[in-house]
């Protein structure tokens, strides 16, 4: 028995079907476009979490500069490339730095520590180097810098750190601040030494005041 089939639905099948394609393939390109819009924004997340992540490698997370071992990194490469041309290095540390926090708050005196970095950047462009050392502790490397130059920096550096009116919402925060000074020589460990012992004769003798160590 031959089974007929009325014309009406031999025309509208392939109508039909075609929809029912166009919708599949809407579904599929859209899925895919799904996917690869996730797949973007989870590659760009990891892009800024490795860029966080080199950043925090390299810099106090705080005031934005140079963290320790970065600074040790490329002072130590600068001295290799030296060839014992001068150098200074100088230590800062704030006065009595505990009596801001205990006084005003912690923030105040991150605060504090943020606005003497950015002075610090100011005062010691590239190529100078400088770091954060920890606590209230800061760092500068002086590429062919003698180290008379060096206090001379130094000591106006100092001048303005207990002129300038740190400031934190409506309070008005003074410090003062130490120096020690060493010549760089191609031990950085050596120099090192050598500015943290005049920093603590400065520290002893008085403190806002600026010490030189010859090596």
């Amino acid at each position: 028995m031959e089974w007929s089939i009325h014309p009406s639905i031999r025309t509208a099948l392939p109508e039909g079907l075609g929809f029912v394609a166009s919708i599949i393939i809407w579904r599929s390109c859209t899925k895919s476009y799904k996917q690869h819009m996730l797949m973007n924004i989870e590659q760009t997340r990891l892009i800024e979490k490795n860029n966080s992540l080199q950043t925090l490698a390299v810099q106090d997370p705080l005031t934005g500069l140079l963290n320790r071992i970065r600074f040790v990194d490329l002072v130590r490469a600068q001295l290799h490339k030296q060839n014992n041309k001068e150098a200074s290095i100088l230590i800062i540390d704030i006065d009595f730095f505990k009596h801001v926090n205990d006084q005003f708050g912690h923030p105040a005196g991150d605060q504090v520590l943020k606005d003497l970095s950015a002075m610090l950047m100011r005062y010691f462009p590239p190529p100078s180097l400088s770091a954060r050392l920890g606590g209230e502790e800061f760092i500068i490397f002086l590429p062919n810098t003698h180290i008379k130059q060096a206090r001379q920096l130094a000591e106006m550096l100092r001048e303005n750190i207990a002129t300038f009116p740190f400031s934190y919402k409506h309070h008005t925060i003074h410090i003062t601040a130490s120096f020690g000074i060493a010549q760089a020589t191609h031990s950085f460990q050596h120099s090192y030494s050598k500015a943290d012992q005049a920093l603590y004769i400065a520290k002893q003798n008085g403190r806002n005041r600026v010490v030189v160590i010859s090596t």
